[in-house]
């Protein structure tokens, strides 16, 4: 309402809040606890695959949650020449690495880019990811 960005990751975090049986419980996108929840962003917007596995995984890893959401790789199938069987096998590997180390990984996938011009030239590699 106020014109401040606020991310999906922050949007998902207050849907999960209002869930909880204390209708006051929510949290803040700085991770502040309220009720029984809290949480952490550790996103960082245009991160690549690989310093997402080298700066973010291991936090997530030392927080130990019940829920890690992993979306990653956008910003690198947009890149010229990137290839999406590559990426995917190095986005498994993150994926096992979460698995095995926290309760529940969520995984995302992409938007469809149909509609988005400059990308609409990708739509085949990004699907393919």
């Amino acid at each position: 309402p106020d014109g401040t960005f606020v991310g999906w990751a922050d949007r998902f975090a207050v849907l999960l809040a209002d869930r909880l049986p204390d209708p006051d419980a929510a949290t803040t996108p700085d991770g502040t606890r309220h009720g029984n929840f809290r949480y952490a962003n550790l996103a960082v917007r245009g991160r690549l695959l690989d310093q997402i596995v080298e700066e973010q995984i291991p936090r997530a890893k030392e927080l130990a949650p019940d829920l890690v959401s992993f979306c990653a790789g956008g910003n690198d199938i947009i890149r010229p020449g990137a290839d999406p069987d590559d990426l995917a096998e190095r986005y498994e590997k993150a994926v096992a690495e979460l698995t095995e180390a926290v309760g529940t990984v969520m995984v995302t996938t992409g938007f469809d880019t149909r509609g988005v011009t400059v990308l609409r030239h990708m739509r085949g590699r990004i699907a393919t990811y």
